[in-house]
């Protein structure tokens, strides 16, 4: 049998994370999990309503100097903001994790990042 290794979050995104408790929407049933309790980011200037009447946006996530090159994803949370390309945005308690496709990240809202 050959080992998988998953990485969690923050070796991911590259950002340190905490562990958060939330209540599942689909299940109702409490689980805990690691989140990036803040993060900025730069709009590509799409958002898209999804089913569940959320908000996908996509990003690029620059990361720091130290960190990894820029990589372009999209954060679903409950709360719309006017984006346009270059718009700074800050998520707040980013989660994720990993599909067939590929993978998923949630936050808890997003904001214009004001300076």
């Amino acid at each position: 049998m050959n080992p998988t290794w998953i990485k969690d979050i923050s070796e991911v995104l590259k950002r340190s994370a905490i562990k958060k408790e939330y209540i599942s929407e689909k299940t109702g049933n409490a689980y805990t999990t690691l989140v990036i309790e803040k993060m900025s980011v730069v709009s590509t200037g799409s958002i898209e309503q999804t089913d569940d009447n959320k908000y996908k946006y996509y990003i690029i996530d620059t990361i720091d100097a130290n960190g990894a090159g820029n990589m372009e994803y999209a954060i679903k949370t409950t709360n719309k903001v006017d984006v346009k390309l270059g718009t700074q945005l800050t998520f707040f308690n980013i989660r994720g994790g990993s599909t067939a496709k590929g993978g998923w990240y949630a936050a808890d809202r997003v904001e214009i990042k004001t300076k």
